[in-house]
């Protein structure tokens, strides 16, 4: 079976791209932010492909109305974007 979250975790540039969004949208997800157009190591498909991906599993939505070629993080893509944060390393106990 197929894990999005498991897929966010092994593909850097995903969930680079999600990241953005998600702190882009921390203060108020209902603001619009404009299509990242560039990501080093990527080709602009790879991107448009990237996108795609997060529409799909409903991470971020897209604006087709008025504000074109916007985006905003969903709930589920702020949810996404805390579980696959990396686990911050546990002290020694003293």
């Amino acid at each position: 079976m197929f894990d999005e979250l498991e897929r966010l975790g092994e593909n850097e540039h995903l969930f680079a791209l999600l990241a953005h969004y998600a702190r882009a949208g921390a203060a108020d997800r209902e603001t619009w932010q404009g299509r990242v157009m560039r990501m080093d190591g990527l080709r602009a498909e790879d991107l448009v492909k990237l996108h795609g991906e997060l529409i799909a599993y409903d991470w971020i939505e897209q604006n087709t109305g008025a504000v074109p070629v916007c985006y905003r993080v969903t709930p589920a893509g702020l949810r996404a974007f805390r579980e696959a944060q990396p686990e911050p390393p546990m002290r020694a106990a003293a």
